[in-house]
């Protein structure tokens, strides 16, 4: 009996070093085709149609469009930073907000919060202008971190709810708001129930 058909083969085209956005920091990659061949008794042997080209990451492991090595990570980082700085300076306004109260304790929680984050002070009233055009706004903020998630590692997606649990959590009680809010930050970063427990457990000091 004579066995031939076609499958997948993915060889590689090429090496060299690239920034991975997932490893943040220069890797080696290799650049792999997949190719179709016709086979006969499963061996491959003779090349057909091309089926893709992708990069992968020699460290991560993780897969990307050919185009990632153009990748400019100095100015997509600066953008990617500012953005989510952004979004952790909105998370902790909306979390303070969210109960209807603003203390001096929550106030004191968000300004170390911000100083850990972007390296630099935020004043009480600058903190209140924020208040202030969040208010006006009066938009979510899980637009901003559906757009982020994607691009966050498990650190960066830790770092959110983080500042966001201490918030809520900083005038001792967490109130029915600030929970929803929680919720809703969980389910716009894509947590799991498990990350989440852990977070909460590392936080808390209760497993």
């Amino acid at each position: 009996m004579i066995i031939f058909g076609t499958r997948g083969v993915t060889l590689t085209k090429d090496k060299g070093h690239f920034y991975c956005p997932e490893c943040r920091s220069q890797r080696q990659y290799a650049l792999k085709r997949i190719r179709r061949f016709f086979t006969l008794y499963f061996i491959p042997l003779i090349p057909l149609d091309k089926l893709g080209d992708f990069v992968e990451c020699k460290t991560c492991r993780n897969s990307f469009r050919e185009s990632i090595l153009n990748y400019e990570p100095d100015a997509a980082e600066v953008k990617f930073e500012s953005e989510y700085q952004k979004a952790i300076r909105r998370v902790t306004i909306q979390m303070m907000c969210a109960d209807g109260r603003v203390n001096d304790s929550t106030m004191q929680v968000i300004k170390e919060i911000h100083k850990n984050v972007s390296g630099s002070q935020i004043s009480t009233d600058e903190i209140k202008k924020e208040i202030s055009a969040d208010r006006r706004n009066r938009s979510s903020v899980r637009n901003d971190l559906v757009k982020l998630a994607p691009h966050m590692n498990d650190n960066g997606k830790e770092l959110i709810f983080k500042s966001a649990f201490c918030v809520a959590a900083a005038d001792g009680k967490i109130q029915k708001k600030e929970k929803e809010l929680l919720e809703e930050i969980v389910r716009s970063l894509d947590m799991s129930p498990s990350h989440v427990k852990g977070v909460i457990a590392e936080l808390t000091g209760n497993e």
